[in-house]
């Protein structure tokens, strides 16, 4: 059963055009890359996919319920359960240390759980440190553990390398792709970053 089901989607993207998709699934496994520049739509789909916007058109069900069907309060415990979010700006608590902010993303934190993300993205030594004080490589790592950190079924990621070199946005790229299969999440990343194209085997192609 797919995780994620997109049926007959239909989004105004300013006032001559319009996103249009008639079917997409997410399956357990799919690592999925929404490429294309400014303007395609890929944060629009990103945002429609999680919830996060109601389409003009068409249905969306996460773990076969359909978010236009549920309460707002509802659709929020659903995407709190079930659902990661790397943001572009990583919106971080500033005062709370690092472990803090990761901590938050669940309800039941498990504790051996989330020190085990930390120790693998190398984050573990700056677990007290707060978000304010982390480097930009610290706080991308920490904001990735936050997205992982409740076993969610599908992680999305909004530009997760667009102000990183070479060297880090290689790092980032198999730190989602490794995290992600590590927990059992399907992965869907929205980028205009050609680099991450390598990556990923399956690659939708966006255009303006």
């Amino acid at each position: 059963m797919p995780i994620l089901e997109l049926t007959n989607i239909e989004q105004p993207l300013g006032e001559t055009r319009k996103l249009s998709l008639p079917a997409v699934n997410i399956e357990p496994s799919r690592r999925l890359l929404l490429i294309g520049p400014s303007g395609s739509g890929k944060t629009t789909l990103l945002n429609i996919m999680s919830g996060l916007l109601r389409p003009a058109a068409g249905t969306v069900r996460l773990m076969g319920q359909d978010y236009a069907a549920l309460s707002t309060s509802a659709r929020d415990l659903l995407r709190r359960q079930h659902i990661g979010f790397v943001f572009q700006k990583l919106h971080l608590i500033s005062h709370l240390s690092a472990a803090e902010n990761i901590r938050l993303a669940a309800d039941q934190p498990d504790h051996a759980h989330i020190r085990a993300l930390m120790t693998r993205m190398n984050i573990a030594g700056i677990a007290g440190r707060k978000a304010s004080q982390l480097s930009h490589g610290e706080a991308q790592r920490t904001a990735i553990a936050r997205a992982l950190a409740h076993r969610p079924k599908v992680v999305f990621a909004d530009e997760p390398t667009s102000a990183l070199d070479d060297a880090h946005a290689d790092a980032v790229a198999r730190l989602l792709l490794d995290e992600a299969a590590a927990n059992g999440a399907a992965l869907i990343v929205a980028t205009h970053d050609a680099r991450l194209k390598p990556y990923f085997d399956d690659v939708m192609e966006m255009t303006p």
